[in-house]
């Protein structure tokens, strides 16, 4: 599919959709704004770079997954949405200067583009309600950055190439 179906947009009582695994390029005439109990949305494994401005207006999307796509940077709308609260992403490689507004609760970015000799990024640290982090597969050499996450509870930063983890209080955290 290269295309969403126009009518989906129609269904006032869809709260999951699941788009993962086509080739869609873009939302823009998707209409998901327009599905009032949307809660969960996936459109991994396509070939999006970016996502339209009217995700904003996704009141209840609590899940967003949209990993293996072709993001160069976490599209700006993601960082503004006011209630995502578990995102999922693969296919990025930078976080953009909006990250300061981040209601992202839970985030994932395991088997990331992130190089070798590289820590997790220190734009990350401005997601302020961020509670859990899985940031596996890797090759992210220090994780000092995320100390400064107020929030973080659960970390998951197995097969890495971390040598020194640096300045982190690993008592507040559950490590997997």
């Amino acid at each position: 599919m290269k295309k969403v179906p126009q009518s989906v947009r129609h269904s006032a009582s869809l709260e999951r959709l699941d788009l993962s695994c086509n080739r869609i390029v873009d939302l823009d005439e998707a209409g998901l704004d327009r599905i009032p109990r949307l809660r969960s949305l996936k459109v991994q494994n396509n070939r999006l770079e970016r996502l339209p401005g009217r995700f904003l207006d996704l009141d209840v999307l609590r899940f967003l997954n949209i990993s293996n796509n072709k993001f160069d940077v976490l599209p700006n709308v993601v960082c503004e949405m006011k209630e995502p609260r578990w995102i999922w992403t693969l296919s990025f490689i930078h976080f953009p200067p909006s990250t300061t507004a981040w209601s992202a609760v839970k985030f994932g970015a395991s088997g990331h583009r992130w190089q070798s000799g590289i820590g997790v990024s220190p734009k990350l640290c401005r997601a302020r309600s961020l509670s859990e982090l899985d940031c596996r597969r890797n090759n992210i050499t220090d994780l000092s950055v995320i100390c400064r996450l107020p929030r973080l509870e659960t970390l998951r930063a197995d097969h890495n190439i971390v040598h020194t983890p640096g300045f982190v209080p690993w008592s507040k955290f559950q490590v997997s």
